[in-house]
């Protein structure tokens, strides 16, 4: 794996959590959503009960478990619940209706993991073009140009996301490494800050904004 881009500890770490999120995730079709409280296990009975259900009845029901799932996130009280939420808010950000957008995108995710970026690229493009709605494609390519150093790309990608899903809070953690990257710490603070109000326990952020907290606003931490 290629050496990571930042030289701040912290940012380090949340960069190297980043990472590790699109690894946990590289395998789209056999995710399974285990619901974490009775309301979601209600939404998640209905798409089993209604295996004829069409496609705007799908989004519709995928929707609600959303909002529901983020709702649970903004009130969580503790790392270990708000993980468990995290993962299944990436899980349905990942799920995509199509199948071959689907065998596309989990292949864009092991080129990723492999370091193939230009495959990487051509593969999300390709997905773009099939499904230009589809948050989480603008997401991993934002990724790749992220990766490649590529930052006023990657943020034209954040951008799209964050226009498609504004409560996405790995597109907004996203953003705040690419700012940092191009050494506008203030931006950085503010989008870190950002992803807090929508994911309090957010994996390396609290470190994140107290150092950059100290460089902008000059405080003593």
């Amino acid at each position: 794996m290629r050496a990571f881009l930042w030289t701040t500890r912290p940012l380090a770490a949340y960069h190297y959590a980043m990472r590790k999120t699109i690894i946990a995730f590289a395998s789209v079709a056999g995710l399974l959503v285990q619901p974490l409280m009775a309301q979601e296990k209600k939404v998640t009975e209905e798409t089993v009960a209604k295996p004829a259900m069409t496609l705007e009845e799908r989004k519709r029901v995928d929707a609600r478990l959303l909002d529901n799932l983020l709702a649970r996130l903004y009130a969580s009280t503790s790392e270990r619940q708000a993980k468990a939420i995290e993962t299944t808010i990436l899980q349905l950000w990942l799920r995509n209706y199509s199948p071959s957008v689907e065998v596309l995108m989990q292949q864009a995710i092991n080129a990723i993991n492999d370091d193939e970026h230009s495959s990487a690229l051509t593969l999300l493009d390709t997905v773009l073009e099939i499904a230009p709605d589809y948050a989480e494609a603008w997401n991993k390519r934002a990724t790749v140009h992220y990766f490649t150093q590529d930052y006023e790309r990657a943020l034209a990608d954040i951008e799209q996301v964050l226009e498609l899903e504004p409560r996405h809070f790995s597109a907004l953690s996203g953003r705040a490494l690419v700012q940092q990257a191009m050494g506008n710490k203030k931006a950085a603070l503010q989008a870190f800050r950002q992803a807090l109000e929508i994911h309090p326990f957010m994996a390396g952020a609290k470190a994140a904004i107290k150092a950059l907290k100290k460089d902008v606003e000059g405080e003593r931490i």
